[in-house]
């Protein structure tokens, strides 16, 4: 909407010569401050309409976006401007205390992307966090990973001594059957121990595990100028899953996982909840007195409620049992 008036300026002005009646007209000041703010809000425009997107986000592109917005509070905290500095400080406060410990999800969806593993991490955490506290939780999202991968390939192990177990008990079935059959397809057994003896040694843990060769491996590098460029991580764990079948499972369950499942439009604004498909014609006038009168009766409900509590303790237990009943009555 600030970008819109902006572009609107000058017809604001040769309005308000035209109508004497109109007395709403900005001064300069105003819109140097209307220019100021819409710059700054243009990254949490752009961060919100990835975080709520409910088709293409993947949770890898999350991290990049939170650092974008504490190094956005960072420099606008050192304007000399004072009511941008005033603002930014309460948004800071606010971003510390939902950011202040370190998200395990986003860390560790970025660090499954092939175009940032954990060098992004290693890059922004220095610059959201305190010197002592990025080493730390640096370390902690490592230990997490770990543990994480180490879940899975447990998981993956156990799923396959079971099917080879079942493999064994049928060809020995088979096998033994053919031995008194006749003497032909006793080949087959020494085959089919072979093939399980091949499978157990597969299910054994390299020495470097494939989380190791992934980290190790070079970064993917993107072309970011070219607005042509689209890139799916999803899609690379795909193509790359005879390399990395551990780690392709690892990576579809966590980056599909969604950063929030309200849309922005429900978290900051409640006109959703009066101008629906039914009452899209309410003037201006109506839906602030539907607004207002939704929040007074709140308030009011909320103090019967406190007077009741208080009434209710100036009672002793006698008379409060008597009042319970009264009202149970009712």
């Amino acid at each position: 909407m600030l970008e819109h008036a902006l572009v609107y300026k000058n017809v604001f002005q040769q309005y308000a010569t035209r109508d004497t009646n109109y007395k709403w007209l900005h001064s300069e000041e105003d819109w140097e401050r209307a220019k100021i703010v819409c710059e700054f809000l243009e990254i949490f425009y752009d961060v919100t309409n990835i975080f709520s997107g409910s088709l293409y986000p993947t949770a890898n592109l999350f991290l990049s976006e939170v650092w974008k917005i504490k190094k956005s509070l960072n420099i606008a905290s050192e304007s000399e401007v004072p009511f941008l500095n005033n603002m930014v400080m309460e948004m800071k406060k606010k971003f510390d205390k939902y950011w202040g410990d370190c998200n395990m999800l986003m860390a560790i969806a970025a660090i499954l992307d092939p175009c940032l593993k954990l060098k992004l991490v290693e890059y922004c955490f220095p610059k959201i966090y305190s010197t002592s506290e990025a080493e730390e939780n640096i370390w902690k999202v490592k230990e997490v990973l770990y543990d994480i991968y180490n879940t899975y390939v447990l998981e993956k192990s156990s799923s396959r001594i079971v099917e080879d177990a079942s493999v064994c008990s049928t060809n020995e079935r088979e096998s033994t059957g053919s031995i008194v059959s006749s003497g032909l397809k006793v080949k087959g057994k020494g085959r089919a121990e072979f093939q399980i003896f091949v499978g157990s040694s597969h299910s054994t843990q390299p020495v470097r595990s494939k989380l190791e060769i992934y980290l190790e491996e070079q970064i993917l590098i993107l072309d970011y100028d070219d607005t042509t460029t689209k890139f799916d991580a999803l899609d690379w764990w795909k193509l790359n899953v005879l390399k990395f079948p551990t780690l392709s499972k690892m990576a579809r369950d966590i980056l599909s996982i969604p950063v929030t499942t309200v849309s922005s439009e429900s978290a900051f604004s409640a006109g959703g909840r009066v101008l629906n498909d039914f009452r899209s014609s309410l003037n201006p006038d109506a839906v602030e007195a539907l607004v207002c009168g939704g929040s007074w009766i709140r308030e009011f409900t909320n103090m019967q409620i406190t007077c009741t509590n208080l009434h209710l303790l100036s009672l002793s237990s006698l008379e409060m049992q008597d009042e319970l009943d009264r009202r149970d009555s009712k």
